[in-house]
């Protein structure tokens, strides 16, 4: 799948450029469950870079509403995971896609 046609969607709309969605970077700042899903959509997007801040730790509470954080992830610094959200990007972008 080529990106023209992963973002097809997206270039109906009027004015869209994805070219500068891809050069774009977004900082977003706290990774609870607007901040998840905000990354989410914008990496989904095919956004280019995202810069994620959050200074807090990965709570129990936390998972029920945060699709990028796992049981696993309890306890370690919230921007400890962002690993784990390079590989969800990487999948979501087509970056892997064949």
């Amino acid at each position: 799948m080529s990106v023209n046609e992963r973002f097809a969607r997206q270039t109906l709309i009027a004015g869209w450029e994805q070219e500068r969605l891809q050069a774009a970077t977004a900082v977003i700042v706290g990774m609870g469950a607007l901040g998840n899903e905000v990354a989410r959509i914008l990496a989904m997007s095919g956004i280019g870079h995202l810069i994620l801040c959050d200074h807090d730790t990965v709570a129990l509470s936390n998972l029920s509403r945060c699709v990028l954080f796992r049981e696993a992830d309890r306890s370690i610094e919230s921007r400890g995971s962002c690993p784990k959200f390079k590989g969800f990007w990487a999948t979501a972008s087509g970056a892997n896609s064949s």
